[in-house]
C-alpha cells in the first residue's frame, strides 16, 4: 500500500507523499482495527469446520486456519500495545480486558476539552480554542524586555570552548539516523502524523 500511494504522486514533494500515505493509511488502519472480531470469529467457524475432519487434507486446513487465528490475535494485541502507548505487554502483561480499559481511559483522559482564557471563561473547541492554545504560547514564547544576565551570569561554564565547537557542527547524515533508530518505534506521531 505505501508502495503504490508513495508512487501515483511521483512527482510531488515528499511531504505531500507522506501526507497522501498518511491519509490512506489512516483509512486503510481504521477498517483494518474495526475487523478483528470479525476475523476472529471467521477463524473459530473455519476451525469448528475443519476439526471434525480426519483426513489429511482437513488436518492441513485445520493447522493453516490455526495459524491464521494466530496472527490476527498478534495483529489485535500489536494494535492495542500502539493504541496503549504504554511498553505493558512488551514488559509482560496480558491482553486483558483491564488493558483494554487502561487504553482507553488514557486516551479519554488525555484530550481537551475546554480551557480557560485571561478573562476567566472557558473556552471550547466550538469557541475558538485552537486560536486560545496558539496564542498562550506566542506570549509564552515571545521576547520581553527583561535583562536576562543577572540571571545566566550566575550559572557556571562546564563547557569548554573546544566542546562547544564540537556541539555547532553541522548535523551528519549519520548522527540524524542513529537519534531516529534509538526512538522506540510505537511512541506519538510527529508533525507529519508519522510515528518514528
Amino acid at each position: 500500500m505505501v508502495k503504490d500511494t508513495w508512487e501515483v504522486l511521483s512527482g510531488s514533494s515528499v511531504m505531500e507523499k507522506i501526507h497522501y500515505c498518511g491519509e490512506k493509511l489512516l483509512v486503510w488502519g481504521r477498517d483494518y482495527s474495526r475487523k478483528f472480531k470479525d476475523r476472529i470469529q471467521a477463524c473459530k467457524a473455519e476451525l469448528r469446520r475443519w476439526k471434525k475432519g480426519r483426513d489429511a487434507s482437513s488436518v492441513e486446513n485445520y493447522k493453516k486456519v490455526e495459524a491464521w487465528l494466530q496472527e490476527v490475535l498478534i495483529q489485535k494485541e500489536v494494535f492495542w500495545r500502539q493504541r496503549s502507548k504504554q511498553l505493558w505487554l512488551k514488559e509482560g502483561d496480558q491482553n486483558s480486558k483491564y488493558f483494554y480499559a487502561m487504553a482507553t481511559s488514557r486516551k479519554r483522559n488525555n484530550s481537551i476539552q475546554r480551557l480557560k482564557n485571561d478573562h476567566g471563561i472557558w473556552i471550547d473547541w466550538e469557541n475558538n480554542l485552537p486560536n486560545l492554545m496558539v496564542d498562550y504560547f506566542n506570549n509564552l514564547f515571545t521576547s520581553s524586555s527583561l535583562d536576562v544576565n543577572e540571571v545566566t551570569d550566575t550559572i557556571p561554564r562546564v563547557i569548554t570552548e573546544d566542546q562547544n565547537g564540537l556541539l555547532l557542527e553541522p548535523i551528519s547524515d549519520d548522527e540524524v539516523r542513529r537519534a531516529l533508530f534509538q526512538m522506540n518505534p510505537d511512541k506519538s506521531p510527529g508533525p507529519d502524523g508519522m510515528t518514528p
